[in-house]
């Protein structure tokens, strides 16, 4: 057993800088956490780990510092799949001396002195203390975020993706989640299951950062989008239920209960640590007797490996020096093959030119046949070639007078053009605009209409109402007869009879008053009718005198105003009138025609 180191204290220093460390075993949701909080505003690294078939949509993580953590646990016998993952922080003290600076730099030259970064690499988990202090003598104080994912959701991942037994998957979990719960127990932190990221990020999201007493700087609706959009990729490959975990006989018991503490955490509980060490002790008793041979078979594992390599790599070389061989070839064949290419095509070339030589040597023949004869005839077309170019200077001197006449056509057709184009832009402007009027104008009247409708529909109403008081008036009068009659007869029952009288004397009063109301509400409605339909007379003869082709031009402004100006003058509308009977009207700014169509009509209010 190597032997126990003290833990160098980290002495973080107070800085405005913060670094958010992504921590929880591989296949748990480390990636969709950081990208999450990169979408949000937060830092990423610059060299990030190329994204892979197993993680398409990327892992979000340092490269570089991926590769020091990889030689750090090779330097303590460990490796990214170890099962006692928690062993290398018994080496702090050596970490520091060997590695410190070199992770100060990296995280200098990854991140830049950015105000909020994002660490996030699985192997931090079992090397967070080593890696707080790197940060913090950086200049960044840290926030973690604890991963928890469903155990045999990680197990059936690395089935997946490496071919690991559940067996083996459930001790790297544990001694994952005990390594980064132990090393981040004196720090902030917050515990986040990959299902609630999954199903409520937002709420995680309010989670972080209470915990980390900070808000993050791009918490917009596009942000969201983007995070929505980024988590309903089909992430999501293995899903399994809490109580499968906590019910099965195959999950061991250390298994349920880290599980069952990390869910209660996440939930907000307190992390029960002596339960957690008790669970490390146990793994400790069987590394103690099993570490060993792991220690054996992984040094066998790297011996193969280091000889696979080499082998590939000879092979590789020899596969190399064979392709630059090939290639070479191929290059020579393609040169000659070019080469006889250029033959053929030269010898092409000769036989048309054979063929063409002695075609020209037959035209040759018969041309000077042919010029034989034509000397003949030249004296006398020497005579007629004199006149006629006698006659073609006269026709060019013709010609000249006849272009410059045609070039000021020329321009007089493209000055006309102009002017077409520019009448027509004008017409197409002008039919635009009379097309808006006309359905502004058809708009308006549309909407007198439908309000002489409404109330033509209220008359109704209203007239149906009155119809029926007026026959529960005249049943009311009928039993007044019917009452007065029986009065004159039955003397003995006068006082019975004066109080039914009384009754029926009230209940007429009742109904003469309704129908009083009734009669004065049909009156109002008949007058706001008469006004719709006098308006709607005005403003129809107005718009037929408007029909000419001028006006068709005029802006929907302009009618409106003329529109109100016709009203005023016919008596039907008084702005100034309406405004002073309501000065809610006149508060609020609003247009009083406007408000009198929409509004005052409905609620019965007085022009003036």
């Amino acid at each position: 057993m190597p032997t126990t180191l003290r833990e160098v204290s980290s002495n973080k220093l107070a800085s405005s800088r913060r670094a958010l460390v992504i921590v929880g075993m591989h296949r748990s949701g480390t990636s969709a956490m950081a990208r999450t909080l990169s979408l949000l505003g937060a830092r990423l690294p610059q060299q990030l780990v190329k994204p892979k078939p197993d993680n398409p949509t990327g892992f979000w993580e340092p490269q570089r510092i991926v590769d020091l953590n990889e030689e750090i646990l090779e330097s303590v016998d460990s490796d990214w799949d170890d099962v006692f993952a928690f062993r290398p922080r018994r080496y702090l003290s050596k970490f520091d001396q060997g590695y410190l600076a070199r992770a100060i730099e990296l995280v200098q030259q990854e991140f830049s002195g950015a105000e909020l970064i994002i660490l996030k690499e699985p192997r931090v988990s079992v090397l967070a203390a080593f890696w707080d202090r790197a940060l913090c003598k950086a200049g960044y104080s840290t926030n973690y975020i604890v991963m928890v994912r469903n155990p045999l959701e990680v197990a059936e991942s690395l089935r997946d993706r490496n071919g690991f037994s559940r067996e083996k998957s459930f001790l790297m979990w544990s001694s994952y989640l005990i390594a980064a719960e132990r090393d981040t127990r004196n720090q902030e932190r917050v515990f986040v299951t990959y299902d609630q990221l999954m199903s409520d990020w937002r709420n995680v999201l309010r989670r972080i950062e209470e915990s980390a007493s900070l808000a993050l700087p791009r918490d917009t609706s596009a942000a969201a989008v983007e995070v929505d959009v980024f988590l309903n990729r089909g992430m999501r490959h293995h899903q399994a239920d809490a109580a499968d975990v906590l019910s099965r006989s195959d999950v061991p018991d250390y298994v349920r209960t880290l599980y069952r503490i990390f869910l209660d955490a996440s939930r907000g509980a307190d992390i029960d640590g002596a339960a957690i060490d008790a669970v490390q002790e146990q793994l400790e008793d069987i590394e103690s007797v099993v570490g060993p041979l792991l220690a054996d078979m992984r040094g066998r594992a790297r011996a193969l490996t280091r000889h696979v390599d080499y082998l590939n790599e000879v092979h590789a070389g020899k596969v190399r020096s064979l392709l630059q061989q090939l290639e070479s070839e191929r290059t020579e064949r393609s040169a000659l093959d070019a080469q006889l290419a250029e033959l053929e095509s030269i010898r092409g070339d000769l036989v048309l030119r054979e063929s063409e030589l002695r075609q020209r040597q037959e035209e040759i023949s018969q041309a000077w046949q042919q010029i034989s004869v034509e000397q003949a005839t030249n004296a006398a077309l020497a005579k007629e070639l004199e006149a006629k170019i006698t006659q073609v200077a006269e026709l060019d001197e013709k010609l000249r007078g006849a272009d410059k006449w045609i070039y000021k056509l020329a321009g007089e057709r493209r000055q006309a053009e102009k002017l077409v184009q520019s009448l027509e832009d004008k017409l197409a402007k002008e039919r635009k605009l009379r097309e808006t009027a006309q359905s502004r104008e058809r708009q308006q009247l549309a909407v007198t209409r439908q309000l002489l409708r409404d109330r033509e529909l209220e008359l109704t109403k209203h007239a149906a109402e009155l119809e029926s008081l007026t026959q529960r008036l005249t049943a009311a009068g009928s039993e007044f007869e019917r009452v007065s009659q029986e009065f004159k007869v039955e003397s003995a029952a006068k006082e019975a009879a004066e109080v039914r009288l009384g009754e029926q004397f009230r209940e007429i009063a009742t109904l003469t008053s309704l129908l009083l109301e009734r009669e004065a509400s049909e009156s109002r409605f008949k007058e706001e009718a008469d006004w719709l339909r006098r308006a709607a007379t005005v403003l129809l003869n107005d718009a037929k005198t408007r029909k000419g082709w001028i006006f068709q031009f005029v802006p929907a402004a302009f009618h409106f105003k003329r529109q109100r100006r016709l009203l005023k003058k016919n008596g039907l509308f008084d702005e100034e009138a309406y405004l002073a009977a309501h000065p809610d009207v006149a508060a609020e700014a609003a247009d009083p025609l406007r408000h009198y169509l929409k509004h005052g009509i409905r609620e019965h209010r007085r022009l003036g």
